[in-house]
């Protein structure tokens, strides 16, 4: 670590004793459930198994709209400080859900699929 002259004993401190995490272990961290956590990792497996679940427009524009208004948004990159993640790509995967702790947005429920009616 490089020491400034002008850092107070506390700023000093403070520095020194921070943990080293990166967003998605932070993620990991809060998440209740390691099963639970849907990152860049579970998406790009999805998109390339072909099994991606779009959000319609309306739900991946009223998902950016919370995204925009959280104090983990990372203004000028639209990155998720929490997680990492690109929003405007995130919103877009019904699978996803904000990693915030309470959540801001939850994943899209699983349609049921109809069953065929038997003669």
């Amino acid at each position: 670590m490089i020491w400034c002259n002008n850092m107070s004993k506390t700023q000093k401190t403070t520095s020194s004793t921070r943990s080293a995490s990166t967003p998605e272990t932070r993620a990991r961290e809060t998440s209740t459930r390691e099963s639970d956590y849907y990152g860049p990792l579970d998406a790009a497996r999805d998109v390339l198994k072909g099994t991606k679940r779009e959000a319609s427009p309306e739900e991946a524009q009223q998902r950016l709209n919370v995204c925009i208004e959280c104090p983990h948004l990372i203004s000028f990159l639209k990155l998720c400080d929490i997680c990492g993640c690109h929003l405007p790509t995130k919103v877009t995967f019904a699978d996803a859900h904000c990693s915030d702790t309470p959540r801001r947005w939850q994943p899209t429920p699983k349609a049921d699929t109809p069953k065929a009616d038997t003669p």
